[in-house]
C-alpha cells in the first residue's frame, strides 16, 4: 500500500469523521473500513457525476470502467491506494493453530467487530503488505 494513501487511511479512521457500519462501504452516512478509503479517494480525486452520485445516494461507487461496487474496493481504489486487492489482507502464524492465518479488512470491521481504532493500528503496523 503507498503510505501517503495509508497515512490518510489511518488518520481517518482515528477522526470522528466517519460513524462505522458493517456489510456494505457506506450505508446511511456511515462508513466500513473499506469505505472510508473509497470515501478519501473521491475526496482526493475528481470523479465523474455518475459515480459521485451513486457513492452519495446508494453508498456504491461507479469506477472509470462502469462497474458498481457497494461490498469491496472499487479498481479506482484500489489502483489509487496501492493495496493489493479488493479487501486488503495480511497473513501471519498463528501459534494456537500452527499454521498461517490471513485477517481480511472485512472481516475485521463486519465480522470481528473492531472498532476503526482498532483497525488504524492494524493498518499503521502493517501497511507495506496489505
Amino acid at each position: 500500500m503507498k503510505y501517503e494513501v495509508a497515512k490518510q487511511w489511518i488518520t481517518a479512521l482515528r477522526s470522528d469523521e466517519y460513524p462505522q457500519c458493517t456489510n456494505q462501504l457506506r450505508q446511511d452516512g456511515s462508513y466500513c473500513c473499506l469505505g472510508v478509503l473509497t470515501d478519501l479517494f473521491i475526496k482526493n480525486n475528481e470523479v465523474n457525476a455518475e459515480a459521485r452520485a451513486s457513492w452519495e445516494a446508494q453508498g456504491a461507487y461507479v469506477d472509470s470502467e462502469g462497474v458498481r461496487e457497494a461490498f469491496s474496493l472499487p479498481q479506482d481504489v484500489i489502483k489509487w491506494a496501492g493495496v493489493k486487492g479488493s479487501d486488503p489482507h495480511t497473513v501471519y502464524y498463528s501459534e494456537d493453530e500452527c499454521e498461517d492465518s490471513e485477517q481480511w479488512a472485512t472481516q475485521l470491521n463486519d465480522d470481528e467487530h473492531w472498532s476503526f481504532q482498532q483497525i488504524a493500528n492494524w493498518v499503521e503496523e502493517n501497511w507495506e503488505v496489505l
